[in-house]
């Protein structure tokens, strides 16, 4: 099962002011996490 992941504004704005290198690793963190979320397990 996927989830749907919605950025506010100002989530938005902030992402933006990284550098792209940063930014991309980030999303494409969310992303995996938005795929594979019932998978995870938290470390402790």
């Amino acid at each position: 099962m996927g989830y749907k992941v919605e950025f506010t504004a100002t989530g938005i704005n902030s992402l933006e002011e990284l550098a792209p290198t940063i930014q991309e690793r980030i999303l494409r963190k969310i992303r995996w996490l938005s795929e594979n979320f019932d998978d995870a397990n938290p470390q402790l």
